[in-house]
């Protein structure tokens, strides 16, 4: 009798909370990029700082592109999800001055970033690299990347352009930074 009195509550409880848990549709929010910036970091030690003194060795240096939108959400709801209109198809990036030997001023360095593959607050995939349009995004979200090409000693400047799905274009461009 005690294991039928067992097995009919685990079944009612079973029951129960199956009933009261539904999955609810989650709800695109229009959105668009309202602007793009460049921030430098540091990622010499265990974790990615901002530089000291306006220098980072130069085989540790962590570009950082922070995209910003008109989205409203503030990521404590689970039942929306903000997505541009005009996607991101393409994420380009230039040196203002001479990185190296092979890549001189103006010329675009995108290849020489990887992404970055750790955690980083607000990251978000940079789908542009599988030649696919990012689209899902937060009120503050920003790519990671990391300089795979040794650059020269000295101070170095970089631009990033954003190109949306319509053709129109985020730009801006970092502040110099010492790369020793």
């Amino acid at each position: 009798m005690k294991k039928n009195i067992t097995q009919i509550l685990l079944v009612f409880f079973y029951l129960i909370a199956t009933a009261t848990s539904c999955e609810e549709e989650i709800e695109p929010i229009p959105c668009s990029a309202t602007g793009v910036s460049i921030r430098h970091w540091d990622n010499a030690g265990q974790a990615p700082q901002t530089p000291s003194e306006g220098k980072i060795k130069k085989e540790a240096y962590l570009l950082e592109v922070a995209i910003t939108t008109d989205s409203e959400y503030y990521g404590d709801s689970y039942r929306t999800q903000p997505i541009l209109e005009d996607p991101i198809k393409k994420v380009s990036l230039y040196t203002l001055n001479r990185l190296n030997e092979e890549y001189p001023a103006a010329l675009e360095i995108t290849t020489c970033f990887k992404e970055y593959p750790l955690y980083m607050k607000n990251k978000i995939n940079d789908y542009t690299l599988r030649k696919q349009e990012i689209d899902y995004v937060k009120p503050q979200c920003s790519l990671f990347k990391a300089l795979f090409a040794l650059p020269e000693v000295g101070t170095h400047q970089f631009r990033v352009v954003l190109t949306l799905a319509s053709g129109a274009t985020l730009e801006a461009e970092s502040e110099p930074i010492e790369l020793y």
